[in-house]
């Protein structure tokens, strides 16, 4: 096994995460980057939010529709926006490669975007930056320009596409930013068409301690989004092997995919890739300088190409104006690997790199929305999907998305509607059930709130929406939750992942007695009350 670097970081809630490192770096000057002419609207808020194209002939007065576009979201340590690598002409450019920037990370005391917030000026002037330089490397292996030889610059294979970056770390690597939270701003604000990140645990860790980052990477797929995630470097982040990747957060969600280390490093790091990519020695862009460069070694580099091969065949639908879901996004990747002699277990489905005419091949079935052949029997296929893909569904409690506290609803008191008896964590609780509808896309709020309010300070009663999924309410369809100590009120604001019916459950987590309680929805939301007996409350809901 080569060695390589590796960052080791400390998550806000204990949890140790790695990130593939950034090597020492060289300067090295390449050719000043001549910027495309048909660059798109970054849709950034106060500068304008449409692009003007003009006519290519004098006697049309009928402009083209715009070009396709797609956009990467990286969540990561930021970008050195400024590398000839990216196009970039400053914050309050409309034109360039950059659609949204947002510093969650300690630098800007981790301060959130508010709705549709798509760009952070808190810092920098608002200019996206790297202090630690994982999050340039992996950036332009996504979407990188190519502007670099060869040597200097393994080229990404969406280059020039739009970037949102969520900067989560800080120069020292330690990821301490909200990774829901940038989750969700990917899905909501910047309407991403495939997020990559490239962080994990360093040791395998129960889905329990993440479960909100589970959540949202469950509601990005169910939006359409595709998740690319780096597996992980083996043990510690050390090319430890026999690391199990299906234990190992957070490509082990079943709605990601997970990518790995190709060639003879494979069976060192983390196991049970879907596919796998470069990891060792990467020529990426650095953030040392505009112009420099280095090699880069770690699955962090891996999951970003893949990202890029996924969002150019994302375009290439665009374009051909046919659709490309995220479920097919994933499937053409995977059948578009080049297998190889190295165990499933080590490789997936096997490498994207671009060799020979992988890349051409995937176009013309995206194009065609087709898919390439598998072998009969399919061994590969059976493994990643049956055999890991079962293991993934059991380690992350696929159903209820991590260990959560049981509510026993056979226990539960009878009271009358608007008020929330006895309950206790465990054992016996009680709960109201509403309904509405929303269309997908749209914004609602909901407010319950204790009234008259408990003097007490005891009662604790929370809040919860769930997609509709029959009378059968599980952890699987949670959309939002609001969950705050006692004896606040509580309140969520979700954007609709699609047009459905919502469960809204109001929740007696710890209550004395009985508890009445207020509830509204705004957005001319109708709240309609729902037998609560009629409904069967699956394991592991509330948490």
């Amino acid at each position: 096994m080569r060695p390589f670097k590796m960052l080791v970081a400390t998550a806000a809630a204990g949890a140790m995460i790695a990130m593939g490192a950034v090597a020492v770096t060289a300067q090295v000057p390449v050719p000043t980057l001549v910027e495309p002419t048909n660059e798109l609207d970054h849709h950034r808020p106060g500068h304008g939010n449409t692009t003007t194209t003009t006519s290519t002939t004098t006697t049309s007065t009928t402009q083209p529709p715009p070009p396709a576009e797609v956009t990467i979201t990286m969540i990561d340590t930021g970008v050195r926006a400024t590398h000839q690598e990216f196009v970039w002409s400053g914050p309050s450019s409309n034109t360039d490669q950059f659609v949204a920037w947002w510093d969650f990370s300690s630098d800007a005391a981790n301060h959130l975007p508010a709705r549709g917030e798509l760009w952070d000026t808190s810092a920098n002037g608002g200019t996206p930056y790297d202090p630690h330089g994982h999050g340039t490397a992996t950036a332009s292996a996504a979407a990188g320009t190519n502007v670099g030889s060869a040597a200097q610059k393994r080229d990404s294979f969406c280059p020039g596409c739009k970037l949102a970056v969520a900067k989560v770390g800080n120069g020292a690597g330690s990821v301490n930013g909200d990774l829901a939270e940038a989750f969700k701003w990917a899905r909501e604000t910047v309407k991403s068409d495939v997020i990559s990140m490239s962080i994990g645990a360093i040791v395998p860790l129960p889905a329990l301690i993440s479960g909100d980052l589970y959540r949202e990477i469950r509601l990005a797929r169910q939006a359409g989004i595709l998740v690319v995630l780096s597996n992980g470097n083996g043990y510690a982040n050390a090319g430890i092997p026999g690391e199990p990747g299906f234990a190992t957060s957070y490509a082990n969600s079943p709605f990601a995919l997970g990518v790995g280390a190709s060639g003879i490093d494979g069976p060192f790091v983390t196991t049970d890739p879907e596919v796998v990519s470069d990891f060792f020695d990467v020529p990426l862009a650095a953030n040392s300088c505009d112009t420099c460069y280095d090699g880069a070694t770690g699955t962090s580099f891996s999951a970003p190409l893949v990202a890029g091969f996924a969002a150019n065949l994302k375009l290439v639908a665009k374009e051909a104006g046919v659709p490309a879901s995220a479920d097919y996004l994933e499937q053409l990747v995977k059948y578009s690997a080049r297998d190889t002699v190295v165990p499933p277990m080590f490789e997936g489905y096997g490498v994207i790199d671009g060799a020979g005419t992988q890349v051409a091949d995937a176009e013309a079935h995206v194009a065609a929305g087709t898919l390439p052949g598998r072998p009969s029997p399919d061994v590969v296929g059976l493994y990643v999907e049956t055999v890991q893909g079962t293991l993934d569904n059991v380690w992350t409690d696929k159903a209820s998305e991590g260990a959560q506290v049981l509510t026993r609803t056979s226990l539960g008191t009878l009271s009358p509607v608007g008020t929330i008896g006895a309950s206790a964590p465990t054992g016996l609780s009680d709960a109201e059930v509403y309904k509405i509808h929303a269309d997908a896309g749209e914004v609602v709020d909901v407010d319950v709130a204790m009234n008259p309010p408990d003097a007490s300070g005891i009662n604790d009663i929370d809040l919860y929406v769930i997609r509709d999924n029959g009378s059968l309410i599980t952890g699987s369809e949670l959309t939002a939750k609001s969950t705050n100590a006692a004896p606040s009120d509580e309140s969520v604001s979700f954007v609709a992942p699609s047009t459905s019916d919502y469960y809204i459950v109001v929740l007696g987590w710890s209550v004395v007695g009985s508890q009445p309680f207020t509830l509204t929805a705004t957005n001319g939301v109708t709240l309609v009350y729902e037998d609560y007996v009629a409904h069967t409350f699956g394991t592991g809901l509330f948490f």
